[in-house]
């Protein structure tokens, strides 16, 4: 599973091809498949988002907080490394 930060139209979604850029704010939620290929569904195949409380059934615009189920995410006290 990896996070997808944005689902965009198929004329946009190039740049999200991995499902996850850096500069996004928000998470709509984790899929398991990315860019498949040509004539293969693309991003969010199969996607699952953790929540508490009661469900959003929409994305809702990520400009917008809270407007749907994708979560809100920064970097600040974020931590990588290996075998973290």
């Amino acid at each position: 599973l990896s996070p997808d930060t944005r689902i965009q139209p198929r004329e946009k979604a190039y740049g999200w091809a991995a499902g996850y850029r850096y500069d996004d704010s928000s998470i709509v939620g984790f899929s398991h498949t990315h860019f498949s290929g040509t004539g293969h569904s693309d991003l969010g195949d199969i996607l699952v988002m953790p929540f508490t409380g009661t469900p959003g059934l929409e994305r809702g615009d990520p400009e917008k907080p809270r407007s749907g189920y994708a979560s809100r995410f920064r970097h600040d006290d974020e931590k990588a490394e290996p075998g973290y």
